[in-house]
């Protein structure tokens, strides 16, 4: 399939937090956006379920930088990044809270942002290695050896599937590319441009798709101003050969 932009953006809501680039929220399925407050300012939490009421259970006591949570389609299992401020490192961990289990995805690098498959089966990630960002995937069950999808010298962050799971859309940041987004199909070499910017005025944060027709892009504001809230794109799916 091939995703294409069309439309006008339209503003969503205000004082949404970003971390330096990406703004932190996610829309459930029914199209509900939930997001974290700017003036929140931890840099470790305990992971917790929240019921519609405000009522939080646990899902691991452990206090630690969580980053970057997405719940895998159909369950309850998390995908998080885990991150050591003080050793510089960052690792992907699977949490199963039906099973009582954290297990950590051997992934090369410096791993981060995962993005479930839509089938649930994978984790899709950015890597920082040694001269380079690589996109990688994992199986979720941490069988297998995680497989090298794209690599550049300019730095990528996934940001979802396409439903079918045949697509993976990602951030490229560079002169050239000004926070474009890109698309890469699965088993081809190298990918295509989805949305872009002139004159590296409005960055893209993080793309989600619920409902189905619309892409949330977290923009940022002329000269740097990352404060400016979130913004909604039409898109639509053709067949492609």
């Amino acid at each position: 399939m091939n995703t294409r932009s069309h439309g006008v953006p339209v503003p969503v809501i205000n004082g949404v937090r970003h971390d330096g680039l990406f703004h932190q929220f996610a829309v459930s399925d029914d199209g509900t956006l939930i997001y974290r407050a700017e003036d929140a300012s931890l840099s470790e939490f305990q992971l917790v379920w929240v019921d519609p009421d405000g009522t939080e259970m646990p899902v691991v006591e452990e206090m630690r930088a969580y980053k970057d949570l997405r719940l895998a389609p159909g369950s309850n299992r998390v995908a998080v990044s885990v991150v050591d401020y003080v050793g510089l490192t960052s690792d992907i961990f699977i949490i199963d809270p039906s099973r009582g289990t954290s297990s950590k995805l051997t992934l090369d690098g410096l791993p981060g942002r995962p993005v479930w498959s839509p089938d649930g089966t994978r984790v899709a990630v950015h890597s920082v290695l040694a001269n380079r960002i690589a996109i990688l995937w994992a199986l979720a069950d941490g069988s297998g050896t995680a497989e090298v999808l794209l690599e550049s010298a300019a730095a990528i962050y996934v940001s979802a599937f396409t439903p079918d799971g045949r697509t993976i859309v990602f951030h490229e940041d560079s002169v050239e590319t000004s926070y474009d987004l890109r698309q890469l199909r699965l088993g081809e070499p190298s990918s295509e441009p989805l949305v872009t910017d002139s004159g590296n005025q409005a960055g893209r944060s993080i793309l989600t798709r619920r409902p189905m027709d619309r892409v949330l892009l977290g923009r940022a504001g002329r000269h740097g101003d990352f404060r400016t809230g979130i913004s909604a794109e039409r898109w639509k799916m053709a067949a492609h050969s």
